[in-house]
């Protein structure tokens, strides 16, 4: 399977060959590192150190290194760390985000020659993947080099399970390389399993994401937000966060209807996707909702006469069209509803109000948050509705009990909370197979 595996990706190789060497031609940055050839500038500051190399396919998996190289830099500050990501955005975010790293890479192809030549100019003492990243040249080749492997917060979603166990016996053969897995779950376990991996080599440890969201929420600065949103004291907020194509229309009549029984309500709106805003305009308008953007309300201000207090009274809806706000926005909810949960999507991260200890709501389509909603559920920090009627009616006891209320947004945050230390558990088990070698 390995020779077939090479076969098909030399013929790739060579059929992108002129692109990529019009790309290279043009100065286009990450082909050269790509065909593994590192600049020496970059890498002779590691000679004669004991290097750890982690890889990140992108901006999600970086954020969940911010938790775990902490830990190892920490405990081993001698090691030095390098950091391989697969795209841009997951580049810069390293470049950005990581304390304490010596390079930043992209991944080589994964061919042997590109591996090697990678492998030879690094050195690397071990090699850490996250979640996924179960590259077949790239363990094999390592793994000969004597190198220890570890996967760390391991997944194998239930849609892509499938289309895994197609190449089962390639990554078979490429788990046997890989000496610790761990592993999110006890699921995640077992779907891992069907695919070959020795159960003697698994570790359930946790989802490293619920460290990442407590640092996170603890380092936020959130204080001013409610101001600087010009959120009146006397407002409750409701926060429909990462809502997707057909979502808004369903829940902007709840929020109508809310507003008719508290007028004393207002609501953000945050789309997944911004190139809909306007569209969401138009279902708000059609609504009769007075809205404003997240963008314009510096210009409130500026437009105010003086001496006249701006706030956001005056509409109902603040539309968030700002990136990487979210979050900490979800600080000022006294509840929320999470998106791509009413639409068939899948859902996406509960977490993240749940942090800031503020009641979670979604819809039943929670495939890739199953095991965040049934935390949420269990602890009672959580609510799933089946259709918008219920998600209003939820809503509405929610925002008029206010013991309740608060109630469950504790719940939310102990829940997650409950789950943390993931990366100390996960940075020992790496400092045991390093003591090993």
């Amino acid at each position: 399977m390995y020779a077939l595996y090479n076969l098909i990706l030399n013929i790739a190789f060579v059929i992108a060959f002129p692109y990529l060497l019009l790309r290279a031609a043009l100065g286009k940055h990450g082909v050269r590192e790509r065909m593994g050839r590192l600049r020496q500038e970059k890498t002779e500051k590691l000679a004669g150190r004991k290097v750890i190399w982690f890889h990140a396919a992108s901006v999600g998996e970086v954020k969940v290194l911010s938790t775990i190289i902490p830990q190892i830099k920490r405990k081993r500050p001698e090691c030095a760390i390098v950091v391989s990501t697969v795209t841009k955005t997951g580049r810069r975010e390293a470049e950005r985000l990581l304390e304490g790293i010596e390079v930043v890479f992209f991944l080589p192809v994964d061919l042997r020659r590109f591996v090697r030549r990678t492998l030879d100019r690094i050195e690397p003492k071990a090699l850490i993947l996250v979640e996924t990243e179960l590259w077949p040249n790239l363990i094999r080749e390592a793994k000969r080099g004597g190198c220890p492997i570890t996967l760390v917060n391991g997944r194998i979603s239930e849609s892509s399970l499938s289309r895994y166990l197609l190449v089962k016996s390639l990554l078979k053969r490429t788990l046997s390389y890989v000496d610790l897995l761990c592993m999110q779950s006890e699921e995640h376990k077992k779907r891992i399993m069907l695919l070959g991996a020795d159960p003697e080599k698994i570790e359930v440890t946790g989802n490293l994401k619920f460290d990442r969201l407590l640092f996170t929420s603890q380092t936020q600065e959130i204080k001013g937000l409610r101001r600087e949103l010009r959120i009146p004291d006397h407002c409750k907020v409701v926060i429909g966060g990462s809502v997707r194509s057909g979502e808004e229309s369903m829940l902007i009549p709840v929020f109508k209807r809310l507003l008719q029984e508290n007028e004393n309500l207002l609501f953000v709106l945050a789309p997944r996707h911004l190139d809909r805003l306007r569209a969401i305009e138009g279902v708000l308008s059609d609504h009769q909702m007075h809205f404003v953007r997240r963008s314009r309300l510096d210009h409130l201000a500026s437009d105010a006469r003086p001496n006249q207090e701006v706030c956001v009274a005056d509409h109902s809806v603040i539309i968030l069209d700002t990136i990487g706000e979210l979050f900490k926005i979800y600080s000022l909810a006294d509840v929320a509803f999470v998106g791509g949960s009413l639409v068939p999507v899948g859902g996406h991260n509960l977490l993240e109000p749940a942090i800031h200890g503020v009641p979670v709501l979604f819809g039943p389509h929670v495939g890739n948050s199953r095991e965040e909603a049934k935390i949420l559920i269990e602890s009672g920090g959580g609510i799933q509705v089946e259709d918008a009627e219920q998600l209003y009616l939820d809503l509405s006891n929610l925002l008029s009990d206010n013991p309740r209320r608060i109630e469950v947004g504790k719940n939310a945050r102990e829940a997650v909370q409950k789950k943390t230390g993931v990366s100390r558990r996960t940075a020992d088990l790496i400092f045991s197979l390093l003591d090993e070698d």
